[in-house]
C-alpha cells in the first residue's frame, strides 16, 4: 500500500497545539490523488510536505478502502498516537465514463469527500466551502442553470456532492444572480 505523509505546523483545534503533525496516508496508490489530498490538507494544516513512504512515527493515520463496482464505495479510519479515532464513509452510484480521466475524477471526488469529513471530525474545524480547492465555485453552479436543473436541485446537489454549506451556496448564487 502506498501513502502520503504530511508534515504540518498547526493548531489543530481549539484543545490542543500540535506541532510537525506527520500524517500517513494508506491505500492510496494512485499519483492522481497528490495534489488533491495535498490541497485538502492544506485547509486544515500549513506548510504541507507530501511524502508517498511512511515514516514510522505518524501523529496521524487515515487508512483508506476504496471499492469500485457500479459504485463507489470509500470508507477512511483516521487514528491518532493517543487512540482517538474518527471514521467516515461515502458511496455512489458511478456515473458513465469514457476516459480514465473521467473515472479517476470520480474517485477522487468521493475519495476527498471522506477525507476532508474526518479531518473536520477530528479538528473540530468545518470547511464552508466542501472539497472544492482551487475551483471558482460559481462555474459549478452556472453549469446546473445552464443545463436547466432547478435551483433547488442544483443546491441540493452541491451540498450532497461537493459538502459546501448553505451560506456558501447563497453566496454563489447571489453571485450567479447579478
Amino acid at each position: 500500500m502506498g501513502g502520503f505523509c504530511f508534515y504540518v505546523e498547526i493548531l489543530l483545534d481549539h484543545k490542543k497545539k500540535v506541532m510537525n503533525v506527520r500524517i500517513y496516508i494508506e491505500g492510496l496508490d494512485h499519483e492522481r490523488f497528490d495534489r488533491p489530498m495535498g490541497n485538502i490538507a492544506n485547509l486544515f494544516f500549513e506548510e504541507c510536505e507530501v511524502s508517498r513512504k511512511p515514516v514510522g512515527d505518524e501523529d496521524l493515520h487515515i487508512a483508506f478502502k476504496v471499492e469500485v463496482d457500479e459504485m463507489v464505495k470509500v470508507r477512511a479510519v483516521l487514528s491518532d498516537r493517543s487512540g482517538n479515532s474518527e471514521e467516515a464513509s461515502y458511496e455512489k452510484e458511478l456515473e458513465g465514463w469514457s476516459t480514465e480521466k473521467e473515472y479517476f475524477r470520480q474517485l477522487i471526488k468521493a475519495v476527498s469527500r471522506v477525507y476532508l469529513m474526518v479531518l473536520q471530525d477530528y479538528t473540530g474545524i468545518t470547511q464552508k466551502w466542501g472539497i472544492l480547492t482551487g475551483v471558482r465555485p460559481t462555474k459549478l453552479l452556472h453549469r446546473h442553470v445552464q443545463k436547466g436543473t432547478p435551483l433547488a436541485e442544483a443546491h441540493r446537489q452541491l451540498k450532497e456532492e461537493y459538502l459546501i454549506t448553505d451560506e456558501k451556496i447563497e453566496l454563489m448564487q447571489k453571485i450567479v444572480d447579478r
